[in-house]
C-alpha cells in the first residue's frame, strides 16, 4: 500500500495533467470564464422594478455599489420593505438578527423572513459577511436556488464565508460542472485551512468528474494524509470506478452534504428515498430529480412549501402529478387524491370535510397546509352552499382567512346563518383583526364574551384579544419599550422584523402578549399587512390543533 506525505499529495494534486494540459484543465477549472447563470442583482436606489410575488419573479438591474452586502434578488417595490430596513443598526446585531432567521411553524412568518433576506438594502457600516449570513439563511429555508444567486453576487471577489455558501448552494442544485469551472476553486483562490475538509473534498469531486486517469491515484492520496472524510473517498472513488459502486452504500439522509449530493447525482444514484430523513436545507437538490419517486417528491415539496421555498401553487401541481401513482391508504397518497377530487368536483362539503378530517387525523400544520391548496377553489365556491354546514363551514371560511381572501371569507361567513353572542364576537374579531378595511364597530358585548372566555381558560380568546389590543381595536396595556418593539419605534426594521420573527417562532402557538407585541412592532415598522396575515395564522391554526 502507497502511502503519501502531505507534500507529496500537494505535488501530485498539483502536476498531475499530462504536460498539454494545465492543472486547471484536469480539475475541470480551464478559465475564470463567466457563468451562463450569473444572477441579476439589484441595488438601493435604482428604481428597481416590480416583480410582483416574490416567488414567481426576480426585478434586478446590475449592482453598481461599492459594497455587494448592498445585494439582494429582489428591491423595496416589490419586497415591500425599504431600502433603509438596517439604517439604526449596528453591524454585529445585523449579523446576530440574521443569525436567528429559521424556517418555523407559521407560513406568514417564514414568507416574511424570506422577503427580508432576499431584499436589497444599504447595509450598516463595516458589516463584512452579511451577504454570505443571509445566504446561509437562505439555505436553512431549503432555498438553495435563491442562495447561490445570492452568493454569485460578489463574483471572485467573494470573502471565504460567500464562496462557502455559494459552492454548497451550486453542489446542491446541480450545478457540478459550474462550480468546477468556477474561479473559486482555483489554488491561488482557496483557503488556507480547511478544518473540515470541504476545499479540499470538493477539488477532489471536481478531479473525479474531469475523467483524468489519475484521479483515482489522487484521492487514495488524499484518503492516506487525511484530506478527505473516509466516506466520501469512498463515494468518489466509486464515483470514477463503476465497479465499486455496488459495493459502496448510499449514506442515510441526515448525513447528506452538498458534496454528497453531487457525487449521488454523477453516480446515477437514485436519491429519492433521503427525503423523509435529510435536513431541509439539502431537499432541493432532491425531490425535482427524475430519479425521486412521487410519495418522496410530494413529501419534498411539502416540507418545502411549509418553509415558503416553493408557491402552494407548485406544491398543488405536483399533487395532481402524482395522485394517480400513489396509494390512498397512505397519507401522502390521501392528500393528493382529495387535493384532485376536491378540485375537480368544486363541491363545498367534501371540502370542508376533508379540511376537518385532515385537522383531526395529522394536526394543525397539515390543516393549514390544505388550507392554503384549496382556498382557490373554496373562492369560487356558490355562498349558498355554507348555510348549515356547521364545522365544515368554519374549516371552508378559515381557509380563505388563512390565504388572504378575506371578501370571500366574509361572504362565505355571512350565508352561515344565525350566530350566538360568543359566535358573532369570534366571527367579527377574526375579520376585524384579517381586514384593515374592517367596516364594523367594535362592541362593547363582544369584548366582554371573549373575556369571559379567556377567564376560564380559554387561550384562542385571549390570543384574540391579545390580536385587537395590538391593532388598538380593543383595550390593551401599555407595552415598555424593550427588545424588537424597542427596534420598531427607534427605527430598526430588519432588526424588528427578525426579532419579532424568532419570538413568534419559540411559542407553538404563540401567547396573546407575544401576538400583541408583534402587531404593534410590525405595524410601527410599516409592515401592518404582515403583522395582521401573521396574528391571523396564528390564532387560526391554534384552533386547529
Amino acid at each position: 500500500m502507497m502511502f503519501f506525505s502531505k507534500s507529496k499529495l500537494a505535488a501530485l494534486l498539483c502536476f498531475a495533467a499530462t504536460p498539454v494540459l494545465a492543472q486547471e484543465t484536469v480539475l475541470g477549472l480551464p478559465t475564470a470564464e463567466p457563468l451562463a447563470n450569473e444572477p441579476v442583482t439589484v441595488e438601493p436606489g435604482q428604481g428597481l422594478l416590480d416583480a410582483g410575488r416574490i416567488d414567481e419573479g426576480i426585478a434586478a438591474s446590475e449592482i453598481g455599489t461599492a459594497t455587494a452586502e448592498a445585494a439582494g434578488l429582489v428591491g423595496s417595490k416589490a419586497s415591500g420593505l425599504p431600502e433603509t430596513m438596517w439604517q439604526g443598526s449596528s453591524a454585529a446585531d445585523a449579523l446576530s438578527a440574521v443569525d436567528t432567521a429559521e424556517p418555523g411553524g407559521l407560513w406568514r412568518v417564514n414568507a416574511l423572513l424570506r422577503r427580508a433576506l432576499l431584499s436589497g438594502a444599504i447595509p450598516p457600516e463595516n458589516a463584512e459577511g452579511l451577504l454570505a449570513r443571509r445566504a446561509a439563511a437562505l439555505l436553512r429555508f431549503g432555498a438553495a436556488e435563491e442562495a447561490a444567486s445570492l452568493a454569485g453576487v460578489a463574483g471572485s471577489a467573494a470573502n471565504l464565508d460567500l464562496r462557502r455558501i455559494g459552492a454548497e448552494a451550486d453542489l446542491i442544485i446541480g450545478r457540478g460542472d459550474a462550480i468546477c469551472k468556477s474561479p473559486a476553486i482555483l489554488p491561488k483562490n482557496l483557503p488556507t485551512a480547511d478544518p473540515d475538509k470541504f476545499w479540499t473534498t470538493l477539488r477532489g469531486f471536481c478531479l473525479a468528474k474531469s475523467g483524468d486517469p489519475l484521479a483515482a491515484v489522487a484521492i487514495g492520496a488524499m484518503r492516506e494524509v487525511g484530506g478527505v472524510d473516509p466516506q466520501d473517498a469512498e463515494l468518489l472513488e466509486a464515483m470514477i470506478d463503476e465497479g465499486l459502486a455496488e459495493f459502496i452504500p448510499t449514506p442515510r439522509g441526515e448525513e447528506l452534504t452538498p458534496l454528497r449530493i453531487a457525487v449521488l447525482r454523477a453516480m446515477g444514484r437514485p436519491v429519492g428515498e433521503l427525503v423523509e430523513t435529510a435536513p431541509l436545507n439539502m431537499l432541493a437538490g432532491l425531490f425535482a430529480l427524475e430519479s425521486t419517486p412521487a410519495r418522496a417528491a410530494v413529501i419534498a415539496a411539502e416540507r418545502l412549501e411549509a418553509a415558503g421555498s416553493i408557491s402552494t401553487k407548485s406544491l398543488v401541481d405536483l399533487y395532481l402529478l402524482h395522485a394517480e401513482r400513489l396509494d390512498a391508504a397512505d397519507p401522502v397518497g390521501a392528500r393528493a387524491k382529495s387535493i384532485k377530487n376536491a378540485i375537480t368536483a368544486s363541491d363545498a362539503a367534501s371540502i370542508g370535510s376533508f379540511l376537518i378530517e385532515t385537522a383531526e387525523a395529522q394536526g394543525a400544520e397539515a390543516y393549514t397546509r390544505m388550507a392554503r391548496a384549496l382556498a382557490p377553489v373554496a373562492a369560487q365556491l356558490p355562498t349558498s352552499a355554507a348555510g348549515g354546514m356547521g364545522p365544515a363551514g368554519y374549516a371552508i371560511r378559515d381557509a380563505l382567512l388563512l390565504d388572504g381572501q378575506i371578501q370571500a371569507a366574509g361572504r362565505w361567513s355571512d350565508a352561515q346563518g344565525p350566530r350566538s353572542l360568543l359566535d358573532t364576537a369570534d366571527t367579527n374579531a377574526l375579520f376585524a383583526i384579517a381586514d384593515p378595511a374592517w367596516p364594523g364597530v367594535w362592541q362593547r358585548e363582544w369584548g366582554d364574551a371573549l373575556r369571559e372566555r379567556a377567564r376560564n381558560g380559554d387561550e384562542n380568546a385571549r390570543r384574540a384579544l391579545g390580536a385587537l389590543a395590538g391593532l388598538k381595536i380593543g383595550p390593551g396595556p401599555e407595552l415598555p419599550s424593550q427588545g424588537y418593539l424597542a427596534d420598531a419605534r427607534e427605527g430598526r426594521v430588519a432588526e424588528a422584523i427578525f426579532g419579532s420573527s424568532a419570538a413568534i417562532r419559540a411559542e407553538n402557538p404563540p401567547t396573546a402578549r407575544t401576538i400583541d407585541t408583534m402587531i404593534r412592532a410590525l405595524s410601527i415598522a410599516g409592515l401592518g399587512g404582515d403583522a395582521r396575515a401573521i396574528a391571523l395564522e396564528a390564532i387560526l391554526k391554534a384552533r386547529w390543533q
